[in-house]
């Protein structure tokens, strides 16, 4: 099913992909580390996956091609871990105890089509899924018991390379900084070698990060913070529940099995602190994805990192009361699972997704705009993915706010629109667009629509202002697929 999987996702590519590479495209060419030339901001969260995606482009790999080839790696090599992971713990001689419930956990983690479908999205879901999931395991088996210290030092340094390929890694290595306080609360003399070997290696990678970043950028955080999770709105905590849910009442239903699988472990008392850790991690994360709002985007990217975890504490959860039961009714818990995997390509938010007309548009008005729009011109718009990707040449203001740190850090109260209840999409200044004077504007969509159909909040703010009727005239352009819709200024007679 795997394979089947890749097979029906393979089209898929998310357009905000598209502004990392952008980054990456620019500082290959020597421009920096910079969304526009000369100008630095912080637009993205992942720069672990652009530094990866830019070695790959310095020795000729297509930029879209490096982003999938990391994160295949980087899913093969998280389950290559959690598979090493399982076997160090479990008895898998013949059918004994244990083998039924390991493939059982394998093959979930190896299906779950999330994980699959953004292999091909672009963005840093699957590597960041990797160096959580990897710091997880190594805590948990220092939690176990089951190794030296050295696994400390492991852990540290998957954190740390979690946090800086997305900068919320760090809420988990909190999380297991806090139950190694607990570890060792009663080991008086023998604390400072933990928490040294836990400490000092996140702390040097993650604090070398920052210190870089505020040099560079002149910001402690990225602009996604401002755009995404500074202003608190109660419509983000209903949005952030309701993803979460979502993906609760999808297949194949990890959360659900879960949860019955937990009360049915507490009712035999068989709760150990290595499933509290993973427990408290993924509950912790899960309340963070839903104060931000969720997510936009499709396949749950947001939940990727805890579901190689909960499958994990879903194995610590039944392997002792139910274990012997699975390997007894091997054929039927293989069937089980194998359907409730096969649900997944027909049930709407984990069905194979591809492009969108949006990806395909943006890309067809970024290369239409690098073949006919003068050079170095500046053009706003508001998404800010595939279009200015394929238009390397030119100049953007990003509406939205993602790249640009004037919008990005305008107070928001007032939502005036639908589309601003959207993560991500509820800033905006139409005053300030204007100011800079834009040669283009695209109005909404990649395709672009008219100003009296406004989307988003510098849409209606430049509806409201004078001056864009003054010096604006609509464009429309019929283009392989879509009718692309644009404003161009006008000179302006002198007085």
């Amino acid at each position: 099913m795997c394979a089947v999987g890749f097979y029906l996702n393979r089209a898929f590519y998310s357009d905000d992909a598209y502004i990392s590479l952008r980054y990456a495209y620019n500082f290959i060419t020597g421009k920096g580390l910079v969304w526009n030339p000369g100008e630095l901001v912080e637009g993205y969260t992942n720069f672990l996956q652009i530094l990866f995606v830019s070695c790959l482009g310095m020795i000729g790999v297509d930029l879209v091609h490096a982003s999938r080839i990391i994160n295949a790696a980087a899913f093969l090599i998280m389950c290559t871990m959690f598979a090493a992971h399982l076997r160090r713990h479990s008895t898998l001689s013949g059918m004994g105890s244990g083998k039924v419930l390991f493939l059982i956990s394998i093959t979930l983690v190896m299906n779950t089509f999330p994980m699959i479908s953004w292999n091909f999205g672009g963005l840093e879901g699957p590597l960041f899924t990797l160096f959580c999931t990897c710091g997880i395991l190594f805590f948990v088996e220092y939690l176990a018991k089951t190794t030296t210290g050295i696994t400390l030092f492991r852990s540290s340094v998957c954190f740390a390379l979690a946090s800086v390929t997305r900068p919320d890694g760090i809420l988990l290595y909190a999380v297991s900084v806090v139950f190694l306080l607990w570890a060792i609360r009663y080991k008086a003399g023998q604390r400072s070698t933990p928490l040294l070997q836990f400490g000092l290696p996140f702390i040097c990678i993650w604090l070398s990060h920052m210190i870089w970043r505020f040099f560079y950028y002149g910001e402690i955080f990225p602009l996604t913070y401002y755009v995404k999770a500074s202003d608190f709105h109660t419509f983000k905590l209903k949005s952030g529940l309701d993803y979460v849910l979502s993906y609760a009442s999808s297949p194949p239903f990890v959360f659900i099995m879960l949860a019955l699988a937990l009360m049915f472990a507490a009712y035999r008392r068989r709760f150990d602190r290595r499933m509290a850790y993973l427990l408290t991690a993924i509950v912790a994360y899960l309340v963070y994805v839903i104060i931000i709002g969720g997510d936009q985007m499709y396949s749950f990217r947001h939940i990727l990192p805890v579901i190689p975890s909960s499958i994990l504490l879903l194995y610590l959860a039944i392997k002792t009361p139910l274990g012997n039961f699975l390997e007894r009714n091997a054929l039927l818990s293989a069937l089980c699972v194998f359907f409730l995997i096969l649900l997944q390509p027909f049930w709407h938010g984990t069905d194979a997704r591809k492009m969108s007309s949006e990806d395909y548009v943006g890309t067809t008005v970024g290369k239409y705009i690098a073949a006919n729009w003068p050079q170095g011109s500046l053009i706003a718009l508001n998404t800010a993915g595939s279009t200015p990707y394929y238009a390397p040449h030119h100049r953007f203001i990003d509406m939205l706010g993602l790249n640009d740190i004037h919008i990005a850090k305008r107070k928001t109260d007032t939502i005036r629109l639908r589309w601003q209840m959207i993560p991500g999409h509820m800033k905006g200044d139409g005053k300030y667009v204007l100011s800079r004077k834009p040669d283009y504007i695209i109005v909404g969509p990649a395709r672009g629509t008219t100003i009296n159909r406004p989307w988003f909040l510098s849409d209606l703010e430049m509806l409201e202002d004078p001056r864009f009727h003054q010096s604006y005239q609509v464009r429309q352009i019929p283009l392989s697929n879509c009718l692309f819709i644009y404003y161009e200024r006008v000179p302006q007679p002198i007085r």
